[in-house]
């Protein structure tokens, strides 16, 4: 192995193979990345330290996910643990050197330390669109656009105002002999971009299944035997959570209101039970 070389915050080992050169990233956090394989490593230009407020910054606008359309990964906690920790990556859209993917000479060396021309992203979409350097597929255009989107997406989370939190409930039947399948995420994004991000899912949601439902949707009874099951199914599993929700969500002079009559209920049935007693 070469001598060990540190740029910024990041330590690199030059790994010398029998036909390539591998060279592999230890960050700050002790991830291991690989960078590039190839014969040759040229870079024009130093690899451009971005400052802290420009990194700050590009987090803040991209609400710590990542910004690759698609995945929106959050960056702030490991992937398979959910352990809290940084896995965010300062993504070029424009290289910092010529030679990387979508380099211009003169133009990698002005933007190289722009925040237009940086991405927040996960290791697997910085690496998406970093690999195999000026063959790369994605445009800059294309990232500028993906950039765009997040952000202003972003933009409308963090500006929204009277936000309501929001009950997803999914429930599926039959269409012919097809059970459509809805996922969850979906139901989520839906929630969000239809109300303007003024509806927040919260963590639970009701799921009702009736894939097993027993007519089909061409049946002159289906409207009117699903209406009943629907109509069963709010009453057990949905108007209860209504319930508990308004609960909780009551202010504690309604609470302390609704203790104290509680009390008295309690009380004049205990009365009445007495007085049937004598």
């Amino acid at each position: 192995m070469s001598q060990d070389t540190f740029e910024g915050d990041r330590l690199f080992f030059p790994i010398v193979g029998t036909q390539r050169i591998r060279v592999w990233c230890l960050n700050r956090r002790g991830n291991f990345r690989e960078l590039r394989r190839r014969s040759g490593m040229a870079r024009t230009q130093e690899r451009a330290y971005i400052p802290a407020n420009v990194r700050r910054d590009l987090w803040i606008a991209a609400g710590g996910r990542c910004e690759f359309r698609g995945c929106c990964k959050p960056l702030d906690r490991d992937f398979l643990t959910n352990k809290r920790c940084v896995v965010g990556e300062y993504a070029h859209i424009i290289a910092d050197s010529p030679d990387g993917a979508r380099g211009v000479p003169g133009e990698s060396e002005r933007l190289a330390k722009d925040p237009r021309n940086l991405m927040l992203a996960c290791f697997d979409c910085h690496s998406r669109i970093d690999r195999n350097g000026k063959r790369n597929e994605y445009t800059g255009d294309q990232l500028q656009a993906m950039k765009r989107e997040h952000e202003a997406r972003m933009e409308l989370i963090y500006s929204a105002t009277g936000v309501k939190d929001s009950l997803p409930i999914l429930m599926s039947f039959p269409v012919g002999v097809h059970v459509p399948v809805i996922e969850l995420a979906q139901i989520h994004h839906a929630m969000l971009e239809n109300s303007s991000y003024t509806r927040f899912p919260v963590d639970k949601h009701i799921y009702i299944d009736k894939g097993d439902f027993d007519i089909q949707d061409d049946s002159p009874d289906f409207w009117a035997r699903a209406e009943r099951v629907v109509a069963d199914l709010y009453d057990r599993r949905i108007h209860p959570e209504i319930i508990a929700k308004e609960w909780h969500g009551a202010s504690d002079h309604r609470r302390a209101r609704a203790d104290s009559n509680a009390d008295e209920v309690g009380c004049l049935a205990r009365g009445q039970d007495r007085g049937a007693r004598a």
